[in-house]
């Protein structure tokens, strides 16, 4: 089982449109240092946009150092590529890395301009590293669509 969590961490990686080099990259550590880890406290997570390192970053605590190293590259290659093409944009990022922070924080929120926002604002010392800096910049593309539409 370690081996096929590997492989789709490995699978959503090119999927990703990262370049390809012979180096074994951040993704495929990822993959060979918390295969297991994420087998076990991640096992319903969809890969893409972030979710299983968000997942792993909320669950630092329950995993290997090694893992925790592999996270941190991860997430740093993951940011790197999500600054260099950003055509998802902060809204649907924050959808992808927070959704199952939204759910356990804000489920009884209206979804209405900013709601989301000002619910994990209000819980940003329960949501993960990466929710919160999604968050960051989806608060700040909410405040410029709001300047320019006034």
């Amino acid at each position: 089982m370690k081996r096929s969590v590997m492989m789709l961490v490995v699978a959503a990686f090119f999927a990703s449109g990262a370049p390809v080099n012979a180096e074994e990259g951040p993704f495929e550590k990822l993959g060979a240092a918390c295969g297991e880890a994420a087998e076990k406290l991640c096992p319903d997570i969809e890969l893409g946009q972030g979710r299983l390192i968000a997942c792993l970053e909320r669950n630092k605590d329950k995993v290997s150092e090694e893992c925790n190293k592999a996270r941190v590259d991860a997430e740093k290659q993951f940011e790197e590529q999500e600054a260099a093409d950003p055509a998802a944009g902060p809204f649907e990022e924050l959808g992808a890395v927070c959704g199952e922070e939204i759910e356990a924080l804000c489920s009884k929120v209206t979804i209405r301009q900013g709601d989301i926002l000002a619910c994990l604002e209000r819980n940003k010392d329960k949501i993960s590293e990466l929710c919160d800096r999604a968050r960051v910049r989806a608060e700040k593309q909410f405040k410029e669509d709001r300047a320019a539409a006034d």
